[in-house]
């Protein structure tokens, strides 16, 4: 197995290192976090890559925020707006697959709840090495409530940080 090779900053990805202790860890298991706009970035591409070259597992994973008790004002019930929303993200998730290469051994994961809260559990729970997420624009307060930045405050794992076009 290789160790985590290094990207050219020019590339525009981020490494947001966790609390690792500044020692190497052998990637064995790579985690990418895919929503419905996974195929309009190259996070995928980047996890899938990473897990190639080190000769590790990836794990695609989608998460879907419980809605709002207030759904019922509007004659929904929460059942029915999770379970679409669970259809929808399992749709996310089959695309991403498809973006996979075959060499590399895939598999997928669905969790309910706060998105950084649930990468973070997954990162625990999966024992995953490295974590790839997308990056969307942000300014203001934005940038320091991102997904990305809580998930790396949750954890002590490495976190790359994707652009999304």
């Amino acid at each position: 197995m290789a160790w985590w090779p290094s990207i050219d900053a020019g590339q525009g990805f981020d490494f947001l290192a966790g609390g690792g202790g500044g020692h190497p860890r052998r990637i064995t298991s790579v985690l990418c976090a895919v929503d419905r706009r996974a195929w309009e970035s190259d996070v995928v591409d980047v996890a899938a890559d990473a897990a190639f070259a080190n000769d590790a597992r990836l794990t695609l994973m989608a998460v879907v925020r419980r809605p709002s008790p207030l759904v019922a004002l509007g004659g929904q019930t929460v059942a029915s707006v999770l379970d679409a929303a669970e259809r929808d993200a399992l749709e996310w998730l089959a695309d991403a697959l498809t973006l996979v290469p075959p060499a590399v051994p895939c598999g997928a994961v669905l969790r309910v709840g706060a998105p950084a809260r649930a990468i973070a559990a997954e990162v625990a729970d999966g024992d995953h090495d490295l974590v790839v997420l997308g990056r969307r624009p942000a300014r203001g307060l934005a940038r320091w409530t991102s997904v990305s930045r809580r998930v790396t405050a949750r954890s002590d794992r490495t976190v790359v940080t994707v652009p999304v076009r």
